[in-house]
């Protein structure tokens, strides 16, 4: 999660209350994406999606709302 404008504040908050662990894009720039890894619970079934958006616009130029400070 990065940038403005990406959730409203009741959206952020319900997400947590049902059981997100909500990662911006400054926190992993901080402690690494292992660290990230590492907070996946083991023994799960996961569906991973990418949204291009969370890349940084310097490598991904094509999408709508470039916003500095994505992953790389």
């Amino acid at each position: 999660m990065r940038g403005i404008g990406s959730a409203r504040k009741s959206e952020v908050k319900f997400a947590v209350n049902y059981g997100a662990d909500i990662i911006t894009a400054y926190e992993l720039h901080e402690i690494g994406m292992e660290a990230v890894l590492d907070r996946i619970p083991s023994g799960g079934i996961y569906y991973l999606s990418i949204d291009a958006d969370g890349l940084d616009p310097t490598i991904m130029s094509a999408v709508l709302g470039q916003t500095p400070g994505g992953l790389n």
